[in-house]
């Protein structure tokens, strides 16, 4: 009878262990990474995580300043948690100008086929579309850029003097973009810019070298295109450092290290030799869940954002405090709370 009590008790801790194990294996709410991904604004926002946004079936997620006067972000998902599209508001009171209208088309495989950006301000549309290998990493990405023509607003403001395509503003509101053979005739006119990626191993570390490319200058009988180069160093499939390139030349210098523990993000660093370094640092909870996020410049503390979330993991709010608020756009002290819609 002893022995069953025992073996009884044993079990129940077990499977105590085992459910609390569960919870602290939930997908964390973000996906936080050193880079800046196409739709989210820096150092604000960081990138949701499709496995916690597919598991618990979000469908929208609303980003609302508490202020009279703010931006407010909208973004809408798909069942498998991916981004179908992001609008930007600028709000003064309860009537909103739409900013931005961004969105996003998927390959067959799950890959981004392309991200598409009404810009409001400008009247354009900028289109990346990607390129990936045989081992399905980015080979090229190609950026292309089309007079909406949006009704009201002046197009064409560019020394490009980019083409028009009939219905571009409604057609892109609808989730279409031209096809493949448009494109084609622009890569053939040489009208775009490129992003080409190189892998390579060096020094026990893999190396994911990007060139940025001018190709419209070919347009104007230029040999060469090159207008940046950087090059990441990766251990463990994670970032740890940023080399940039002078001149696209094969030299290149320190410019970011990255630090984590337990796989997470906690750290990144500009190279100390620069003049005003900026560094960051991030602070998560026992769900991994980011909570905090603080900018150094010079060594002095001068922002901080903070995120709370409810029970189940969901963000409630992001609120940045600033040393010196308003001293830049960048720094405004600001409250963004969230609301959420659901699949069935």
């Amino acid at each position: 009878m002893k022995y069953l009590r025992i073996n009884h008790l044993f079990l129940t801790s077990i499977f105590i262990l085992t459910v609390c194990s569960g919870i602290a294996q939930a997908p964390p709410f973000y996906k936080v990474t050193p880079f800046e991904e196409e739709g989210y604004f820096s150092k604000t926002v960081f990138t949701f995580n499709p496995e916690f946004i597919k598991a618990k079936k979000v469908n929208t997620v609303v980003l609302r300043d508490r202020e009279k006067t703010g931006r407010d972000y909208h973004y809408a998902f798909d069942p498998n948690g991916r981004t179908v599209h992001f609008i930007t508001f600028q709000r003064e009171d309860i009537k909103a100008d739409t900013v931005f209208y961004t969105i996003y088309g998927y390959t067959a495989s799950g890959n981004t086929d392309y991200i598409a950006q009404i810009d409001y301000h400008d009247g354009l549309v900028r289109v990346k579309k990607y390129v990936y290998n045989e081992n399905g990493k980015h080979a090229v990405v190609r950026n292309f850029t089309l007079d909406a023509d949006l009704p009201g607003r002046s197009q064409k403001s560019s020394i490009m003097n980019y083409e028009t395509i009939p219905g571009t503003y409604t057609a892109f509101l609808k989730g279409n973009v031209p096809d493949d053979l448009y494109y084609e005739k622009l890569i053939a006119e040489h009208n775009f810019t490129s992003r080409h990626y190189r892998y390579y191993i060096e020094n026990g570390f893999t190396a994911e070298e990007q060139t940025e490319h001018f190709d419209f200058k070919k347009k104007y009988q230029a040999d060469d295109t090159c207008s940046g180069r950087q090059t990441y160093y990766y251990k463990d499939e994670r970032p740890t450092i940023r080399f940039i390139h002078s001149n696209c030349d094969e030299k290149k210098t320190p410019d970011e290290f990255y630090s984590y523990e337990k796989g997470l993000l906690t750290g990144i660093r500009e190279n100390p030799h620069r003049p005003d370094p900026r560094n960051e640092q991030y602070r998560y909870d026992k769900h991994q869940n980011l909570v905090q996020m603080e900018n150094q410049w010079g060594g002095q503390i001068v922002s901080a954002l903070i995120m709370t979330y409810d029970s189940k993991g969901f963000l409630k709010s992001i609120q940045r405090k600033s040393a010196s608020a308003k001293a830049a756009d960048y720094f405004e002290d600001r409250v963004l709370e969230l609301t959420y819609t659901f699949y069935p």
